[in-house]
């Protein structure tokens, strides 16, 4: 399955699981960049409204795994919240990277 469709069902998936809480779902990484190998991960930063508790995280990663054992692939999320994009973790090179180079989803 393209990829694209993988990570369009994962963000209507969150939307609809958690509409109060996700902001934004940005695919980064190489697929984002159009490099990606038979091996490559998917890349998916996804930046919340609020705090970022660990229900929340629990949730956001029991989505990806259903999303990964159903088509045999690897979502590497990454989970920040509107307020990280101002502190250090939101300078992160690979946050920052993801911001820049993105693909807003």
């Amino acid at each position: 399955m393209p990829v694209q469709q993988i990570v369009n069902e994962l963000k209507n998936s969150l939307n609809q699981l958690l509409p109060a809480k996700i902001n934004k779902i940005i695919l980064y990484g190489s697929y984002a960049r159009k490099e990606a190998s038979t091996d490559s991960d998917i890349d998916v930063l996804v930046i919340c409204n609020g705090m970022i508790d660990s229900q929340l995280r629990e949730r956001i990663y029991e989505e990806c795994y259903t999303i990964n054992s159903k088509y045999d692939v690897w979502i590497d999320v990454s989970l920040l919240s509107e307020n990280d994009l101002t502190t250090i973790r939101g300078k992160q090179p690979y946050i920052q990277n993801a911001l820049c180079e993105g693909i807003v989803l």
